[in-house]
């Protein structure tokens, strides 16, 4: 019911935030030149042209 719903919805959340937390990770290597851009596209399995929308 409906304390299903809310366990799910922070699941959800917290998952989210791991994500995004990955990203930025990785955005802020390759803009200081620590990795390449390819290198952070496959650590976030995206193309190229998708990971350029991070920089």
């Amino acid at each position: 019911g409906l304390a299903q719903g809310i366990e799910e919805g922070i699941k959800q959340g917290i998952e989210r935030g791991i994500k995004q937390g990955k990203i930025t990770a990785i955005v802020n290597l390759v803009k200081e030149g620590i990795i390449s851009k390819e290198l952070g596209a496959q650590k976030l399995n995206l193309s190229e042209q998708d990971f350029e929308a991070y920089l």
